[in-house]
C-alpha cells in the first residue's frame, strides 16, 4: 500500500490521564451541556498545529524536535485550575491549566522558530499552555456550567514528569480524532546517563 504523501500533524507533549482529571472529564460529560470531551487516552499539551505536513518533512521535523530539547532536562508540571476560551460569554473550549509554564514555552519558542524555516505559519498569538479537555458544541444551562468552572479554578488535578516531545499524526474518524506518535524525542538527562 503506498503511503499518504501528506498528513494532518502537530508536536505535542503526551499527559498521562490522572483519576481526578477521569472524573472532571465524567463530569462534564453528565454536563446540562453539549460537550465533547477528550478521551482519557488522548490527553496530550499542543506545542505547534500544523496543519497538513508533506511526509518528505518528516526527518527535517525531527530535527526540530531535537533542537528544541537539547538543554531542557525532566521537569514536572502541576496540572491546576479550569478555565474556558476564548471567554465566560462564550465558551467554546474547557482547559485545566498547567504550571509551571517557562520550560513549555521555551520549547513552543523554539519550535515555532524551527518550523517556520520549514515554511509553516508562525504563531499568532502568545503561547499559553493548558490541556484542553472539552469542547463546547451547546449550552443548556449556562449557570451550571458556570459553577462547576468557578468552583475547580483552582482545583489541584496532579503533577507529572515530561520526559519528551512527539510529533504527532491526527486523523478524524467518526469516533472521534485518532492519534498516532510518528517520531519522538526525549529530554537529555540531567545526570549525565
Amino acid at each position: 500500500m503506498q503511503p499518504s504523501q501528506t498528513f494532518r500533524g502537530f508536536i505535542a507533549v503526551e499527559l498521562a490521564s490522572t483519576p481526578l482529571l477521569v472524573k472532571m472529564i465524567q463530569t462534564l460529560g453528565h454536563s446540562p451541556a453539549k460537550i465533547k470531551c477528550v478521551e482519557p487516552h488522548n490527553l496530550h499539551l499542543t506545542l505547534k498545529f500544523l496543519g497538513d505536513v508533506s511526509t518528505s518533512l518528516l526527518d527535517e521535523l525531527y530535527l526540530v524536535l531535537q533542537e528544541a530539547v537539547k538543554d531542557v532536562p525532566p521537569f514536572e508540571i502541576t496540572l491546576k485550575g479550569m478555565g474556558v476560551f476564548p471567554n465566560l460569554q462564550y465558551m467554546k473550549v474547557i482547559w485545566v491549566g498547567i504550571r509551571p509554564k517557562e520550560s513549555l514555552c521555551l520549547l513552543a519558542q523554539r519550535i515555532d522558530e524551527g518550523t517556520k524555516k520549514l515554511g509553516f505559519s508562525p504563531m499568532d498569538h502568545e503561547f499559553s499552555p493548558h490541556l484542553t479537555i472539552g469542547r463546547v458544541k451547546s449550552i443548556h444551562d449556562k449557570a451550571s456550567l458556570l459553577d462547576l468552572i468557578k468552583q475547580n479554578e483552582s482545583m489541584e488535578f496532579g503533577k507529572q514528569t515530561i520526559t519528551s516531545i512527539q510529533l504527532k499524526q491526527s486523523k478524524l474518524t467518526p469516533q472521534g480524532p485518532q492519534y498516532t506518535t510518528l517520531k519522538e524525542q526525549s529530554f537529555p538527562s540531567n545526570n549525565g546517563m
